[in-house]
């Protein structure tokens, strides 16, 4: 094993992390990032599948010295180059990008990128030579330069031009704004001049301060996310600016800035946000949050919420820098006597129970209203008008969320903070968790598991498999080692638990390119075969659910290591040829989060062929295909069709109907009826495990 030192960086190091678009594989940049942070940088993570312009913005309004990205999903070489171009275009060519694939970037790629303006390309060589420290040593060592010593980006010389700076900010300029903050962060004392200038115009600034605070853990990014989406949903015309602070870590000084991973709602021009570390111990806000607030405020946001670090329970630091505060906290506060020593209860103007879906909660929204009753006096009123919300952040349109945003608004109407004229509706409803699965349903899979058992003429459970009946556990383990059930290692008795019956175990795969492509894969893998088990993979495009497009960092990924799939005629062309309702057709798809879609294809594509047999059947061709021809006519487009050569095996059953669904040919009457049979045939089950496959057997 490489022992090296620890490089210790001389200037504060910023770093934005991130694994490239439509790229799950976020265990290896979570190993970098852990190490960076603990290298003592201040490390900015935005987790998996992020594309080249989030990452460029975050770096931008960060101030961010470098990036780190992993790309282990192909399309490298334009994601990587798209990222530097970007970088360029926004006069941001000082971040230095770094990069590493393992084996999936090729030594001509990397001379490639690194010849572009790519600052390195780590190839697995460079770990067996330097090691993982070594490597982050070299990373932050490159990125060791100052921020905000000299200048003020968009600014032609800032420090003798101050006027362009204070227009630059007034204009939003993201680059000025970031740097500016940097400049009080790092160099006080040598931008003291504009520093104070910004001060004075922000003190005379009506910008209202959102200050959020609450313990570790209790959802505050991901409330916040939900609170600034419906902020720039309710007024399409005003800018918010977000200022989330994390801890330093005492021993190493180095951060972990992670509350970009949960904001998915900053992908907007109207949205600002700066990620900002205490750089100091026991603290729940960073030193420089006046300044960076002020600046915020001289660049006149309509709105600015402040987020602290997790605090303990008499931590108040927030108030004096919000003039509306709201405290998060769970229902998994201990026992009732734990909330009199919380002091923003005494503090806080709204309370936020989230995770309220957690046992418990309603109980907990009572205990913490006649708390916060009794720590502000308020016995005159009733105790379920305390202004105390149970929310689910995690949950989409969540009503007690919805309720919370209004209230948070009406506070500064009523406070006379700001006016918002807010026309955001609400309902009575409660905070309750919606589920996707019911509860009593979760073990659904059990129950329509295979079974161990075959029933006899006279109605005996016949086991289908026989076990040895060895007490002994030496004969049991020397069984196991030598023997054991089929499916098990070590796979002696037979590779798979059951043989199908009737039907060959092969498994067909195949997933490159377009749909013919691999549509002519599964016909040439199965040719001759009575049984079609085709296993699809699908390019990371369409496992993350994103329609191909000619952006860089989308095009590079298009049918690569899966195929590429957007619409129903893509499903059609991918399985023409291939009887979906056949009972010796067997399709199981490697699929995650569009999975929904997938399906709604797969089982559209097999009701068309059904319709295509009924057309065949009844003579309909011609009729059908005018009707079919004055649909592309009336929208004056080119019919689509089935790219390349037809595969031997092919017999063209699901291309007849392209652009077109069997509904807009056939009586109503008809196709329902034929909807409806195809449904009772092409049923069988869902299946997610870990390795994120969607089965359809029939």
């Amino acid at each position: 094993m490489i022992e090296t030192k620890i490089y210790s960086p001389k200037n504060k190091v910023r770093i934005v992390t991130a694994a490239s678009l439509f790229d799950g594989h976020d265990a290896a940049i979570n190993i970098m990032r852990r190490i960076i942070q603990s290298t003592g940088c201040e490390v900015i993570h935005l987790g998996h599948d992020r594309s080249a312009e989030e990452v460029v913005s975050c770096a931008i309004e960060e101030d961010a010295n470098a990036i780190a990205m992993t790309s282990y999903q192909g399309g490298h070489i334009e994601y990587l180059k798209y990222m530097y171009d970007l970088l360029k275009e926004n006069n941001a060519h000082h971040i230095k990008i770094f990069a590493g694939g393992g084996g999936t970037i090729l030594p001509s790629e990397i001379k490639e990128l690194e010849a572009y303006g790519i600052t390195k390309i780590y190839h697995p060589d460079d770990g067996r030579k330097m090691g993982l420290q070594g490597m982050i040593n070299h990373l932050v060592k490159e990125s060791d330069y100052a921020l905000g010593n000299n200048e003020i980006i968009d600014s032609i010389n800032s420090l003798e031009s101050p006027n362009i700076v204070l227009e630059n900010l007034k204009n939003k300029k993201t680059n000025t704004i970031s740097r500016l903050i940097s400049s009080a962060e790092n160099y006080p004392e040598k931008h003291k001049s504009i520093l104070k200038k910004i001060h004075d115009i922000a003190k005379k600034s009506q910008t209202p301060v959102l200050g959020i605070t609450g313990t570790g853990g209790a959802g505050k990014s991901s409330l916040v996310d939900e609170l600034v989406r419906r902020f720039i949903f309710d007024f399409t015309d005003k800018k918010i600016a977000i200022i989330s602070v994390d801890p330093s870590k005492r021993k190493t000084g180095g951060a972990l800035l992670g509350d970009r991973i949960r904001m998915n709602s900053i992908k907007s021009d109207r949205v600002y946000m700066r990620s900002l570390a205490t750089r100091q111990a026991n603290l729940a806000l960073s030193a420089h949050v006046n300044d960076a607030l002020d600046i915020l405020k001289a660049a006149e946001y309509d709105l600015i919420i402040l987020e602290t670090s997790g605090i303990g329970q008499s931590d108040t630091e927030i108030i004096e820098h919000s003039n509306i505060s709201l405290y998060v906290m769970t229902p998994e506060y201990g026992a009732a006597t734990q909330l009199e020593k919380i002091d923003m209860l005494d503090f806080a103007d709204l309370i936020a129970i989230n995770k309220f879906d957690k046992n418990g909660s309603l109980d907990a929204l009572r205990d913490v209203q006649k708390q916060y009753q009794r720590n502000n006096l308020r016995f005159d009123e009733d105790v379920k008008d305390m202004p105390v919300y149970g929310s689910i952040a995690s949950q989409f349109n969540d009503p007690g969320i919805n309720t919370l945003y209004t209230a948070i608004i009406n506070k500064f109407e009523k406070e006379k903070i700001a006016h918002f004229n807010s026309s955001f509706k609400i309902t009575d409803q409660m905070s309750e968790k919606i589920f996707v699965i019911p509860p009593k349903r979760v073990r659904y899979l059990s129950e329509i598991s295979i079974q161990t058992h075959s029933k006899s003429l006279s109605n005996n459970n016949i086991p289908k498999i026989s076990l040895p009946r060895y007490e002994s556990w030496g004969d049991i383990l020397n069984w196991q080692l030598q023997e054991n059930v089929p499916g098990s290692f070590p796979f002696t008795s037979g590779l798979f638990p059951f043989k199908r019956e009737g039907e060959d175990p092969t498994r067909m795969f195949a997933g490159e390119g377009g749909p013919e492509r691999t549509n002519r894969r599964f016909h040439y893998v199965s040719l001759g075969m009575p049984a079609k088990r085709l296993s699809t993979a699908f390019d990371s495009v369409t496992l993350y659910g994103n329609n191909p497009g000619n952006r860089p960092d989308i095009y590079g990924k298009i049918g690569n290591a899966g195929v590429s799939i957007c619409c129903l005629d893509d499903l059609k062309k991918l399985y023409s040829g291939f009887d979906l309702t056949n009972n010796m057709t067997s399709v199981s798809m490697t699929i995650n989060g569009p999975a929904p879609m997938i399906l709604a294809f797969f089982m559209n594509a097999a009701i068309d062929q059904e319709c295509e047999k009924y057309i065949f059947k009844n003579n309909l061709e011609k009729k059908v295909e005018e009707k079919i021809q004055n649909i592309f006519t009336e929208k004056d487009i080119e019919r689509p069709k089935y790219q390349g050569k037809i595969p031997e095996g092919n017999n063209q059953l699901g291309l007849f109907l392209l652009g077109v669904t069997g509904d807009q040919v056939l009586p109503k009457e008809i196709y329902d009826e034929i909807a409806a049979n195809t449904l009772s045939i092409v049923r069988g089950t869902v299946q997610a495990d870990s390795a994120e496959h969607m089965y359809f057997q029939h």
